[in-house]
């Protein structure tokens, strides 16, 4: 039945013609009725379930791809962050600048006063050197506004230029290149985003490297990756001493005393643009034969570093599967039982109808309806109806068979 409604659909045949052709073939008009409704019902339920599926597949895919609205949400979502800086600028400089919150830049704004007549411009500098404005007086003098007990200094908050939306911008420490002419600038604050990437981007530092005693002529070796284990760093030395000679060669420093006497080095790594300064190690030189060369190197462990956070995007993924899934298959069950149903509901339109009809037909006519009945409930018991119907519809055929006798 459903595949002959479905068929003289597409044909573009409207309901009431179907009905009535179904009442001409011998169906009850209820029964008729019924199944037209039932048809309607169920294929608007597999329409939405339908949307719903591909819904949750299209949701899916931007899960996946990172883009649009869903998109944004999960891997662009940003926090806003206030650093302070304290700066004051006369001349042209610059300031390194290490977030108090690593990660991913979204945008950068800084905070301050301007005095002078002069113009004033502020550059975030990456590790490539490559310059974003983010403060510029002579275009920004008209969101100044005066400062309070001075009316020679402007204050400006939050501004930004081509910092305002930055991309693919991770860095431990950046630069803020100042160039000033003829006017004062203090940067007070700093305000930036981090995007959420769910990720831990560990700020290089020192171990501590121990005091040294050497001989004359002793030469030291001294291992800096095992006190500064930070990937691509250059390395340096410093000393005003002339009681040590320190050549550094990538990672390997070599230290040669010369005269006796204490001296004072420092070390120097080099990493992304920003300059890190170990600690003071003081080396004493005595007197005496030399021992040759020694190796120094550091035998304490190194801190941990703290594992990344995990990406939640599997378990969105995971979600989103699932509930895709729960959609498709409560459809399916919910479709399988409507069909179900309309085949309930036409047969038992029938039986009801044939029952109504007994009564008032011929001998020969409720022969007929009984042997009908009769086929409709055998065909009826295969489906899982509910036992009060099976007793109703028992009932009724063993009247209507009492009622051939």
């Amino acid at each position: 039945m459903n595949a002959y409604i479905s068929q003289r659909l597409r044909a573009g045949d409207a309901l009431e013609r179907i009905e009535e052709e179904l009442v001409k073939a011998g169906y009850p008009r209820r029964a008729a009725q019924g199944a037209l409704f039932s048809h309607q019902k169920r294929a608007r339920l597999l329409q939405w379930t339908g949307v719903a599926a591909l819904g949750a597949v299209l949701i899916l895919g931007i899960i996946i791809g990172g883009s649009g609205v869903a998109g944004m949400l999960t891997y662009e979502y940003a926090r806003t962050y206030t650093d302070t800086l304290d700066t004051r600028a006369a001349e042209p400089g610059e300031l390194t600048w290490a977030p108090s919150v690593p990660g991913e830049l979204a945008s950068v704004a800084l905070t301050g006063t301007f005095s002078g007549g002069g113009r004033a411009m502020v550059y975030l500098v990456d590790k490539d050197n490559k310059p974003s404005l983010i403060l510029d007086t002579e275009q920004d003098r008209f969101v100044f506004t005066e400062a309070p007990g001075d009316q020679r200094a402007f204050r400006f908050e939050r501004i930004c230029h081509e910092t305002c939306a930055l991309e693919n911008l991770k860095q431990a420490v950046y630069t803020f290149r100042i160039e000033v002419d003829d006017s004062v600038i203090e940067l007070e604050s700093v305000t930036f985003a981090v995007r959420n990437t769910q990720e831990q981007l560990e700020l290089p530092r020192w171990q501590n490297i121990p005091e040294q005693q050497m001989h004359e002529s002793e030469r030291a070796l001294v291992d800096l990756s095992t006190y500064f284990p930070a990937a691509g760093a250059q390395f340096r030395a410093l000393t005003s001493d002339s009681a040590v000679r320190v050549e550094t060669q990538r990672a390997l420093a070599t230290i040669t005393a010369l005269k006796p006497g204490i001296a004072r080095v420092y070390f120097i790594a080099d990493v992304d643009g920003a300059t890190y300064l170990s600690n003071l190690v003081p080396v004493e030189v005595l007197e005496g034969e030399s021992t040759g060369v020694r190796e120094v190197k550091n035998d304490a462990p190194l801190p941990e570093t703290p594992p990344a956070k995990k990406s939640n995007a599997s378990l969105i993924l995971l979600f989103f599967f699932l509930f895709a899934a729960v959609i498709a298959v409560g459809g399916f069950i919910a479709a399988k039982g409507i069909i179900v149903r309309r085949l309930l509901t036409k047969e038992e339109a029938v039986f009801n109808e044939l029952a109504g009809s007994f009564k008032h037909a011929s001998p020969a006519e409720q022969e007929a309806f009984y042997n009908k009945m009769k086929s409709l409930y055998e065909k009826m018991l295969a489906h899982d109806i509910p036992k009060k119907e099976k007793k109703r519809m028992y009932r009724i055929l063993m009247g209507c068979y009492r009622g051939l006798q």
